[in-house]
């Protein structure tokens, strides 16, 4: 299947910058992502990086799905997105996801595919993926979860920064 046609609208905020743990965009600050994209077409791959980093995320790409799980086996805290194909040379988007799981991977999974034929969209539910989103992305779906799951990224860190420390005790009169 020739996916060198796909495509991932560039999207770069005003003001967004790569640097730090929070980029600003459109006067929010937005939490950083930490996101694996496994392809076996480079040009997606691409896509992926320039896309992602020009928001501010942190990027890993892997151009086959063993790759994908050595890298998520070294701490699968590390990544808070994991993006990948179906069809891929050593092994496929449910073996990755399948792999990224018993590892102790619980992020966002989202499937990026060309094809998805008939069946495989329950076989990824019962892995317990986030999203499908088909090549190509003509209207922006995966920008816009990856914003998406950054906002609610940032909602949970504000949140935890304004919690009382564990132990601690507010006295009232």
């Amino acid at each position: 299947m020739d996916t060198s046609n796909a495509r991932l609208p560039l999207y770069v905020a005003a003001g967004a910058t790569a640097r730090g743990k929070q980029v600003r965009t459109r006067g929010t600050r937005v939490a950083e992502l930490r996101i694996l994209c496994a392809d076996d077409n480079v040009h997606v791959l691409s896509l992926f990086d320039q896309t992602f980093r020009a928001a501010g995320h942190r990027v890993r790409l892997a151009t086959d799905g063993r790759a994908a799980i050595t890298l998520l086996a070294k701490d699968p805290k590390e990544f808070d997105v994991l993006i990948t194909d179906t069809r891929m040379p050593q092994l496929d988007g449910f073996g990755v996801i399948a792999a990224a799981r018993t590892i102790g991977f619980r992020g966002e999974i989202i499937v990026f595919a060309g094809e998805v034929r008939e069946g495989e969209e329950q076989r990824y539910s019962d892995l317990g993926i986030d999203t499908i989103i088909r090549k190509p992305d003509e209207d922006g779906r995966l920008r816009q979860r990856i914003a998406h799951i950054a906002a609610q990224k940032t909602r949970r860190e504000h949140r935890s920064a304004q919690a009382p420390e564990k132990g601690f005790r507010v006295k009232t009169r």
